[in-house]
C-alpha cells in the first residue's frame, strides 16, 4: 500500500496556484464556498486517510510528498518492485 502526504501548507500553495483552481474549481465547490473551506476539507480528508492507512496490516510505504511528483513516483515504484520480489522469494521458500 502507498500513500502520499503534503503538509497543509503545500496542500493549499498546490491548490491555490492558477493552472489548479481553473481545473478543479467546479469539483471542488462540492467541498466548500471558499478556497479557505475548501483547504481545510482536503486537509481534515487527509488526516483521515493516515489514520485509515495506519491502521493497515498491509506493507506500506507513506511519503511526505512536498517535493516533486516524480520523486514520489520513483520510492512508490522501487518499494512495490522490492515488496513483489520479497513475495516471490517467501513463495520460493514455502513452495
Amino acid at each position: 500500500m502507498f500513500s502520499a502526504r503534503l503538509s497543509s501548507c503545500n496542500l493549499g500553495a498546490r491548490y491555490n496556484a492558477p493552472a489548479e483552481r481553473a481545473v478543479h474549481s467546479e469539483y471542488a465547490q462540492k467541498f466548500g464556498r471558499t478556497l479557505e473551506e475548501i483547504h481545510q476539507y482536503f486537509v481534515r480528508e487527509q488526516e483521515v486517510l493516515a489514520e485509515l492507512y495506519s491502521r493497515s496490516c498491509m506493507p506500506k510505504l507513506l511519503l511526505q510528498n512536498d517535493g516533486l511528483p516524480d520523486n514520489a513516483a520513483d520510492e512508490a515504484w522501487s518499494f512495490w518492485t522490492e515488496e513483489i520480489q520479497a513475495g516471490e522469494s517467501m513463495a520460493k521458500r514455502a513452495g
